[in-house]
């Protein structure tokens, strides 16, 4: 009789600490998806945010770098007018010093004959 309580103890004890344990268990993983889907709730805003800030970021890197390819697109063009009109002015200026040059060789001829014909009437002046 006496092991029959023992026995009956024996196997009621673990029972009971299994039942104990296994409720605990299930009032924590109850309580952890409600803890959890909370703090998924609370992920997913700031998820959300995080990509919605993100997007923007993209967005504004994106119109900074088209702002600047226009920029760089319109400093090409300015430069190719530039360029375009030295040209023109550096060529303007090489066919007038080419005109100064013919006419100042057509001075210096006519100063050449003048002066050499000068010359020879002074000689024939001189010999006569």
């Amino acid at each position: 009789m006496m092991y029959k309580g023992y026995v009956i103890r024996l196997i009621c004890c673990p029972a009971l600490v299994l039942l104990v344990a296994s409720g605990c268990g299930q009032n924590q993983q109850n309580s952890n998806p409600n803890q959890q889907s909370s703090n998924q709730q609370n992920v997913r805003p700031v998820d959300t945010e995080l990509q919605y800030q993100m997007k923007m970021y993209q967005d504004i890197r994106q119109e900074e770098f088209k702002q600047q390819e226009q920029i760089r697109k319109n400093e090409k063009q300015q430069l190719k007018t530039l360029q375009k009109q030295q040209e023109e002015m550096l060529k303007q200026e090489l066919e007038f010093q080419e005109k100064i040059r013919k006419a100042g060789d057509s001075w210096s001829i006519k100063n050449k004959e003048e002066k050499s014909s000068g010359k020879q009437e002074n000689q024939d002046e001189q010999d006569r």
